[in-house]
């Protein structure tokens, strides 16, 4: 919907096609045009923007249209095996422009597709007056839904460890709104990254944007901004590191310690310079003019 209401903005005709009738969002992006039905009728020139999934179960629904995949998940490339038998893109052989969110896809879309497909990376746009600090509390935030086994280890060893401070707390961030995880990120001080087979891992992000002090696992895409500067990382599968991380993390924001506060805040701004709504914008309208 943004997408569609940016290019909209740049005077780059564009409509949002819901084979529902039912289909509705509310604002901010109300004002993106929407076609409702489950046919829709191309002229020369249109383009048909879609998902990466479906591949070689799909293509020949549209096989004399021009299709742009988004992808933001990588796996659904990797993991389809009938795709294997196409050439291009994989399962879409009239694909030859593909949008992705970080340097990870970018990577498995050039290695997949061959040169023949042009990749444009359109980085995630996250609202940084939404998910910005308040008071923090002493708590470590994490969601259960995502490496939930290796998440639940780790703090389950430095629970039975004793290795955290008194008077910390541990909150499960699950079943809220947008908004919800904004608030629930805001006076949260550490953040568990649970990401797994992720194209960029949006909620460490939106952590680091909200000014917690981000343990964990990168995921595979979240490798471009969870970096030891700003972060620290473990291996796959490694609870022990994250239990030992959180606790020295906690008890660094006991003692106020300035070089871990100056990582949070170099981590703040390194989504708000590269991850800004502005640069999801710029980056859509420029993919599209090439495109077209």
């Amino acid at each position: 919907y943004r997408m569609v209401s940016q290019l909209k903005r740049a005077g780059i005709p564009a409509v949002v096609w819901h084979g529902k009738q039912s289909t509705r969002y509310a604002e901010p992006w109300a004002d993106a045009p929407v076609h409702r039905a489950l046919t829709a009728t191309l002229d020369a020139g249109d383009i048909l923007v879609m998902q990466e999934v479906g591949g070689a179960r799909w293509h020949s629904l549209v096989p004399n249209i021009p299709v742009v995949k988004i992808v933001q998940g990588h796996t659904f490339l990797i993991d389809d095996p009938d795709a294997d038998g196409l050439p291009g893109f994989p399962g879409w052989p009239n694909v030859h422009d593909a949008l992705v969110l970080s340097d990870y896809i970018e990577d498995v879309v050039a290695l997949l597709s061959g040169p023949d497909v042009r990749v444009h990376k359109i980085p995630p746009g996250i609202d940084d007056v939404l998910f910005s600090p308040t008071r923090k509390d002493r708590v470590i935030a994490f969601m259960p839904r995502r490496r939930a086994a290796d998440i639940a280890g780790a703090i389950r060893i430095a629970t039975r460890a004793g290795l955290l401070p008194d008077g910390w707390s541990l909150r499960a961030i699950d079943g809220l709104d947008h908004e919800g995880v904004a608030r629930a990120l805001a006076s949260s001080s550490i953040f568990l990254s649970g990401a797994e087979r992720e194209g960029f891992g949006l909620p460490a992000a939106e952590a680091m944007a909200s000014g917690c002090y981000v343990v964990g696992f990168t995921g595979d895409g979240g490798r471009e901004y969870l970096t030891d500067d700003v972060a620290t990382v473990a291996h796959d599968n490694d609870m022990v590191a994250v239990a030992k991380a959180m606790a020295a993390a906690a008890h660094a924001l006991d003692a106020n310690d300035p070089l871990l506060k100056a990582k949070i805040a170099q981590g703040r701004r390194l989504v708000q310079e590269r991850y800004s709504m502005k640069a999801m914008d710029d980056a859509t309208v420029s993919a599209f003019r090439t495109i077209l």
